[in-house]
């Protein structure tokens, strides 16, 4: 499935609507992000986040992703990790946040999340939380940053 989201993401142009449809609240934009991610909808999880580029924090090597080209980069290191675990059924589910600041055209959240797979047809998951940096502008609401902050993975049933 990864493959399939970094084929989508290199090559889907971002749509317009994604863009509109995110817009309205900091915690839209993060569920468009999460249901696009799932479903593999690249070009919606391109246009929810910053055209001049974001930093992401994520638990792989290099660790840090920065500036325009840090999405794509960051889902080839998803992919490799992906094909490298043997890794499937991968999706996001997100929860009520812990912490929703905006101020002007600024946001900051802290929001659990759940993270599950399989892993060589293993069911596995990984509580974690993100967190998120916003900012509107006239498109509405952007991720200009995020981390992913989480758990040692679990066999789900254990």
């Amino acid at each position: 499935m990864k493959s399939l989201l970094l084929a989508a993401a290199l090559l889907t142009p971002v749509c317009a609507a994604a863009q509109t449809a995110a817009s309205a609240t900091p915690m839209a934009t993060l569920n468009t992000f999460v249901n696009a991610f799932n479903k593999g909808d690249m070009a919606t999880v391109h246009a929810v986040h910053a055209a001049d580029g974001v930093t992401i924090i994520d638990e792989d090597a290099p660790y840090i992703w920065q500036g325009k080209g840090a999405l794509d980069a960051w889902l080839a290191v998803l992919d490799n990790v992906g094909k490298t675990k043997g890794e499937s059924e991968n999706a996001v589910a997100l929860r009520k946040p812990q912490v929703l600041n905006v101020s002007g055209n600024r946001a900051y959240a802290v929001v659990p999340v759940e993270y599950t797979w399989k892993e060589k047809g293993v069911p596995m998951h990984e509580p974690a939380t993100m967190t998120v940096v916003l900012h509107r502008g006239p498109a509405g609401w952007k991720i200009d940053a995020w981390s992913w902050n989480g758990t040692p993975p679990q066999r789900i049933g254990k």
